[in-house]
């Protein structure tokens, strides 16, 4: 029984706040999950939008935001049903509405994406999610520019926001484009570029 019990200190202590090693995200969050489902290549966010006790609202439950795919990767409470490789810090999302929209902005400005397939989609969400509802997420809230825009603002870097600045920083690579995923790495600090 010291096997199971240190695994999860051990998890605790490598992945402080992130949703990995719990069946689900902390009532009220999301997380991004990467590289999941049947072949492991699907990126998607789940939401627990159950209460503290478990009760679920019915309404937004189970939904797994992720571009456009069919495959039901989110159970009861944001469970992942597609045992991702990789899950992000848990974030708010203001809810079902708050979920609903910044799904149709992802929905308008990625609408282009290769559903569930390509990471773009789904850092979309999570980005705005933590832009929109900045109290709960540690950010401060403008409208105007933040990580997650689609431009590298002033302030901004490919270290701080690579999903802005990455484009910039490696065009070659790393540039978003119609009917193109880059590279998962382009999410990442580095750029692609070793």
């Amino acid at each position: 029984m010291v096997r199971p019990a240190l695994w999860v200190l051990c998890a605790a202590i490598s992945f402080p706040g992130q949703c990995l090693g719990a069946a689900n995200p902390p009532a009220g969050d999301c997380c991004h999950f990467k590289l999941g489902g049947r072949s492991r290549v699907h990126f998607y966010v789940c939401c627990n939008n159950c209460d503290a006790n478990g009760n679920n609202p019915g309404v937004c439950n189970g939904i797994t935001y992720d571009g456009a795919s069919k495959e039901p990767y989110c159970g009861d409470c944001g469970e992942d049903l597609g045992t991702a490789k990789f899950k992000s810090d848990s974030f708010d999302c203001g809810g079902c509405d708050g979920q609903t929209a910044v799904k149709a902005v992802c929905d308008k400005k990625y609408g282009w994406v290769f559903a569930g397939l390509c990471w773009v989609w789904s850092a979309c969400f999570e980005l705005r999610c933590q832009n929109r509802f900045p109290a709960v997420n540690g950010s401060s809230y403008d409208s105007g520019t933040f990580c997650g825009d689609g431009k590298c603002d002033p302030g901004e870097t490919h270290y701080s926001c690579p999903f802005d600045c990455c484009p910039s920083y490696n065009p070659d690579e790393c540039t978003h484009h119609c009917n193109k995923c880059t590279p998962l790495c382009c999410s990442e600090p580095g750029c692609c570029k070793g």
